[in-house]
């Protein structure tokens, strides 16, 4: 009965909505799922960047726990592009006090991110989500599971999010909503610094890249130190490699986002101003290699 009842709701919210069908999600926007493949959408295909296991717990008001699992947090970068795929899960999940399910779950840090959206049937999980919807600034995705709710031990089937961003850091956060009645409290989790698109140089995640990233990343001291795969995204490591090199600024630099603190992120240098800092850039460099007297 409570899937019939849900199922109703969800089929006159669609009709009342007018909702489209799966791909580019704009902002403001509400999509409706329906799964594909890597055959179907060969763009989905590539290799994991990013692929780790985040524990959740949800407690409801009395401090019972409804359900806990772990969010797989992958990102994948397409062969075919060289564009970021972001395909978080739920997983492991279980009710340890009597029935309780997963209804759907938010991801923030898209905004100014083109994103294509669906969900992977050619992957591992048992459920979809039904509709994904997008905030009026772009930067909220939240998927919604009704009818389709994550019954433990069922769980997620991978999400497909396919953006046009090239660098990724941890800068979103996951909402997992859960419910153990229809009808009663929602209860969620939030889970922080998860996988969301980023800029090349942009350390401090502060929405622009200046000479505040530059002394984070330099005052940090793992800068070509020898030590293999120490650095996070905090200190120099933008093209994820684990490594704050050469190669990171150049990709910081290359894409023009350099600000001086008074212009926005969006501001490319004129081809002076970008001469002047590739100059500064590699001086620093230079500098730091020259060994002691």
């Amino acid at each position: 009965m409570k899937t019939k009842v849900v199922g109703l709701l969800f089929c006159f919210w669609f009709v009342a909505t007018g909702w489209s069908k799966a791909g580019v999600v704009s902002p403001n926007s509400v999509s409706l799922l329906s799964g594909t493949t890597s055959a179907a959408s060969p763009y989905l295909a590539g290799t994991v960047v990013n692929d780790q296991l985040i524990p959740f717990s949800i407690q409801d008001s009395l401090g019972n726990t409804l359900v806990e699992g772990k969010l797989q947090e992958r990102v994948t970068r397409s062969t075919a592009t060289g564009q970021l795929v972001y395909a978080p899960r739920i997983r492991n999940l279980s009710a340890p006090n009597g029935e309780a399910w997963v209804m759907g779950l938010t991801y923030t840090g898209f905004d100014g991110t083109m994103t294509n959206i669906d969900y992977r049937i050619d992957g591992l999980g048992q459920v979809g989500p039904n509709s994904v919807s997008r905030s009026a600034n772009g930067d909220r995705l939240h998927f919604r599971h009704d009818p389709n709710l994550i019954v433990p031990p069922d769980e997620q089937k991978f999400l497909s999010i396919y953006t046009d961003s090239e660098y990724f850091a941890p800068a979103g956060e996951i909402t997992i909503y859960a419910q153990n009645d229809f009808g009663a409290n929602v209860f969620s989790t939030t889970l922080h610094r998860v996988a969301a698109p980023a800029f090349a140089g942009d350390a401090n995640l502060d929405g622009r890249f200046d000479s505040a990233d530059l002394v984070q990343v330099f005052a940090a001291g793992e800068f070509e130190d020898g030590i293999l795969k120490n650095s996070t995204w905090y200190e120099g490591d933008w093209n994820d490699d684990l490594e704050f090199d050469t190669a990171d600024l150049v990709a910081a630099f290359r894409a023009g986002n350099y600000s001086d603190g008074a212009a926005a992120v969006a501001a490319v240098p004129e081809p002076s101003a970008a001469n002047l800092l590739w100059a500064c850039g590699l001086t620093a460099i230079l500098m730091l290699r020259r060994p002691a007297k």
